[in-house]
C-alpha cells in the first residue's frame, strides 16, 4: 500500500486523488458522507501526557485539513476507499505544523477547528489560546 501522497510535506487534498466531492446538499444526508482527516492516524497527533505537542492535534483538526468524502470512498473495506488505497501520510515536523496553523491564523484572525458534529459550524480558537499551546514548543527551540 502506498502512502497518501504529499506535496512539500503536506498531504494532498483527497479530491486531487480522484475522489468525488459531495455537494452541500449531500453533506446532510445521513450515512452518505463522512469527514476524512487527511492527517491520520489520530494516535500520532495526540499530545503527550504532559500536554506537550497539543499543536499536533490542532493541526490535524484544522477545518482546512478535513475532506468530506462519500462513505464508500472513505471507509476501509470498500473497494477503492481512501483508507484501503493509501497508508497515512508522513507526519510533518512540529515546526511545519505550527507554521501551517499560524498561516491560517494570519489569514483568518482565528483558527477554525473541525467540529465533529458536521451540522454545526467549526469551533473557533482565538490567537491567545494558540499562543498558550505553542509557548512550550517555542521556549524549547
Amino acid at each position: 500500500m502506498n502512502r497518501h501522497p504529499s506535496s512539500q510535506g503536506l498531504a494532498v487534498i483527497s479530491y486531487e486523488l480522484g475522489y468525488a466531492q459531495p455537494t452541500p446538499e449531500q453533506l446532510h444526508v445521513p450515512d452518505l458522507v463522512q469527514m476524512h482527516h487527511r492527517y491520520h492516524s489520530r494516535a500520532w497527533y495526540q499530545p503527550e501526557s504532559d500536554g506537550y505537542g497539543a499543536w499536533r492535534q490542532v493541526f490535524r483538526n484544522l477545518e482546512a485539513h478535513i475532506d468530506p468524502l462519500f462513505t464508500t470512498d472513505h471507509n476501509r473495506g470498500f473497494r477503492g476507499s481512501i483508507h484501503d488505497r493509501y497508508a497515512p501520510p508522513r507526519m510533518p515536523k512540529d515546526a511545519q505544523m505550527i507554521e501551517v496553523v499560524e498561516e491560517e491564523l494570519a489569514i483568518h484572525g482565528v483558527i477554525f477547528i473541525h467540529n465533529f458534529r458536521r451540522s454545526e459550524p467549526p469551533r473557533i480558537m482565538p490567537a491567545y489560546q494558540w499562543k498558550t499551546i505553542t509557548k512550550r514548543y517555542k521556549g524549547n527551540r
